[in-house]
């Protein structure tokens, strides 16, 4: 871990010398507040049904909260959201993925948005979560949970519907280190308040990056 760490402070430092100093500045607003539109289907696993199950009872919800890197199964992603969210590190996209490319598939590079060094950061790591007030809980069992719902943040108030395919809402496993990029539905989008609606392949970590 130590060594890991060692390559990210590297990395860290080459970009502040290297790159526009607009990583990790006054970003971070999310909404805790998830309205869940749609339990997604997961053909090779019951976790839909299960989700549903748990969210039925009303005893459970969706919510987001500080990411909480003691919760994640995966020592590397702990430390790369970690320096992410840390206000003494630069840390990108595109450096985020190479920490961790071991863990994505090998048809990575088709779900990879092309120019991902383009991309920055525009809100901190954030945890999408399943509660009952007391408990958190990002899969069952061995499966991830997906969903699609709306979520607010304030770097998203005011963006033109013109400019959303610039931005992505990038999601991690935070057993597995795998990484997906979704896109925020243009139809859904209220730029007046910074609500959207978008995928959640996974819960766990998310952020939301921007193409500058």
């Amino acid at each position: 871990m130590k060594r890991f760490l060692t390559i990210l402070c590297i990395v860290a430092l080459i970009s502040i010398s290297a790159a526009p100093a607009l990583a990790n500045p006054s970003i971070g607003y999310v909404s805790s507040t998830v309205e869940v539109l749609e339990i997604l289907t997961d053909a090779a696993h019951s976790t839909s049904a299960w989700i549903a199950e748990q969210l039925t009872g009303g005893k459970w919800y969706l919510k987001v909260i500080p990411y909480n890197a003691a919760m994640y199964d995966n020592a590397d992603v702990k430390d790369i959201i970690t320096g992410v969210n840390s206000d003494s590190l630069v840390i990108e996209p595109y450096q985020f993925m190479t920490s961790l490319k071991k863990y994505q598939p090998e048809d990575a590079a088709q779900t990879v948005p092309e120019h991902l060094a383009r991309y920055h950061f525009v809100t901190r790591f954030k945890d999408l979560i399943l509660t009952d007030g007391t408990q958190i809980v990002y899969m069952h069992e061995d499966d991830v949970m997906s969903v699609r719902a709306r979520m607010q943040a304030d770097t998203m108030m005011g963006v033109k519907k013109s400019d959303l395919g610039n931005y992505l809402v990038m999601q991690v496993n935070p057993a597995t280190g795998e990484i997906f990029f979704t896109a925020i539905e243009e139809d859904s989008f209220v730029s007046k308040d910074g609500s959207f609606v978008t995928e959640a392949k996974v819960l766990g970590p998310f952020a939301i990056i921007q193409k500058i």
